[in-house]
């Protein structure tokens, strides 16, 4: 999922590959920088890169993110 916060960025909230034990990694990019973001269907698939920041047993936070759309076909 993703959300526009008060400080203008834009938060994700991605599930991850269960099989790889990790539920979901959460994010902060500028919405300049991705556009796209604003009209992605539901279900659409993004490849995530980035430092990590902190990590829990049910989710990671990354910073300096660089993301890539995939796309199916």
């Amino acid at each position: 999922s993703a959300r526009e916060e008060d400080n203008g960025l834009i938060f994700l909230s991605l599930t991850a590959d269960e099989k790889k034990g990790l539920k979901l990694i959460l994010c902060r990019v500028p919405p300049a920088e991705y556009p796209e973001l604003r009209i992605l269907p539901e279900g659409s698939r993004i490849r995530i890169r980035g430092e990590i920041e902190s990590a829990g047993h049910f989710e990671v936070w990354l910073k300096n993110v660089k993301l890539t759309l995939i796309k199916d076909g």
